[in-house]
């Protein structure tokens, strides 16, 4: 099955399956037990919202995931993440948007590959 046929909850096609992973994310990317921290002590942090990242929230100290002490420190780790799956926040760094346009441009060339464009 080709990267771009990885069926998603719904049975559509996943455009994007490599964001079901970790591997290959900046390490500057992720929100950090430090981040939050920062933010309940009164700073502000825009982040991206797992699990599609298709959203920017600005986490501040009013923001229901801390009004609601949702976020946990992962284990072994400085990666603050929430839900029972351990979903990781990223910051919108310019590793990650690297990251993102690299991935992209693969999964598109996956796509594209063998298939004759119609005129």
């Amino acid at each position: 099955m080709a990267m771009n046929e990885t069926p998603n909850a719904r049975g559509v096609r996943d455009p994007y399956p490599w964001l079901d992973s970790w591997e290959g994310f900046p390490s500057d990317a992720f929100l950090t037990w430090e981040d939050i921290q920062r933010v309940r002590g009164g700073k502000s942090i825009t982040v991206l919202e797992p699990q599609d990242y298709n959203n920017l929230v600005v986490l501040t100290p009013d923001h229901a995931m801390l009004q609601g002490d949702l976020f946990y420190r992962r284990r072994c780790s400085h990666i603050a993440v929430s839900g029972t799956g351990g979903d990781a926040w990223l910051k919108p760094t310019t590793s990650l948007a690297n990251y993102f346009r690299r991935m992209i441009r693969q999964t598109s060339d996956a796509t594209d590959c063998g298939v004759q464009q119609r005129g």
